[in-house]
């Protein structure tokens, strides 16, 4: 009997089929057609699709990790509107601040209210008026903007304080009425976001 010279002859065989399944990959994937990609100027679109269950149960389309082009414009703009009010509140509190700590005189502290912050703050409330959001958000935006109107309402009220002749309770009253309405606004776009 013929002694074989190798005692493993399939050994050969797993090199050629891991070459083979390279092969057939990288030919696969050049065969793709590539993703179609939004030019300048359009507005890309995403279509939403569910994961299937391993389990093979029903399909849970109340997740999504993917938002549409509408929600996601909407989602930045209000991380935009939150950013601006959490600065304008900023110096809201800093001007009032500097008043009580009679760091800036009686004229600066008003001027400052009146020709930057209430004219900031009332462009603000604009901006937040003018945003359309998609249709399954309009409720939780109505919140958005009622905060807004209390925000403007109250600073307007701070203005008012500063100017009357009581001994600044007008003026704290006012500036926690801001403070909580911008609360509740940066809890409203909070809820949006998700």
């Amino acid at each position: 009997m013929a002694r074989n010279p190798d005692p493993k002859p399939g050994r050969w065989i797993l090199p050629l089929i891991v070459i083979g399944m390279v092969a057939f990959t990288y030919l696969f994937v050049q065969g793709l057609e590539p993703t179609p990609q939004a030019s300048p100027g359009e507005t890309a679109t995403t279509t939403m699709i569910p994961a299937v269950p391993l389990d093979g149960g029903p399909i849970d389309t109340s997740e999504s990790t993917l938002v549409d082009a509408e929600v996601q414009a909407y989602l930045d703009q209000v991380t935009l509107l939150t950013t601006d009010i959490v600065a304008l509140g900023a110096e809201m509190v800093r001007v009032n601040e500097q008043w009580d700590n009679r760091e800036i005189e009686f004229g600066s502290a008003r001027n400052e209210l009146r020709d930057e912050i209430n004219v900031n703050v009332a462009l603000w409330g604009d901006r937040v008026v003018a945003v359309v959001p998609p249709a399954s958000l309009t409720s939780q935006h109505q919140v958005l903007i009622d905060s807004a109107v209390a925000v403007n309402t109250a600073a307007t009220e701070v203005l008012a304080g500063i100017e009357s002749s009581d001994n600044g309770e007008q003026r704290t009253a006012a500036l926690v009425s801001f403070e909580v309405a911008v609360g509740a606004f940066n809890t409203g776009a909070d809820i949006i976001s998700g």
